[in-house]
């Protein structure tokens, strides 16, 4: 079962640091990060399962939707196949099917 979560607080009270912990993008000083009871402090992002989406996305202008969601599956050795399955999942669940073929700068929101 997927799990969401959100993190509200005032600026500076260190959301995005918590945030970028979580997914491993920076080491914690102290302490350890506990996913279900399981200690992954050490694991790489990839490996926990965790992301961090950030209010100003960076996605390659050069390739469509599908092209930017199946890109780190396809840098973890997923094979193409899979990845194409698993990217056209998670479009569908977002409602965004149809869009798999636009470029970012087609879609709406995009700066």
């Amino acid at each position: 079962m997927e799990k969401y979560f959100c993190l509200i607080g005032p600026s500076g009270a260190g959301k995005t640091t918590t945030l970028k912990i979580l997914a491993s993008l920076y080491k914690p000083d102290k302490g350890r990060i506990f996913f279900d009871n399981v200690d992954v402090t050490g694991l790489e992002s990839w490996e926990r399962g965790a992301m961090v989406m950030f209010q100003n996305p960076t996605l390659f202008s050069n390739m469509t939707v599908i092209e930017n969601i199946m890109f780190p599956l396809l840098e973890q050795n997923v094979s193409r196949d899979e990845a194409l399955e698993a990217a056209r999942m998670l479009l569908k669940k977002i409602h965004l099917e149809e869009r798999e073929s636009s470029y970012p700068h087609e879609l709406r929101g995009w700066a």
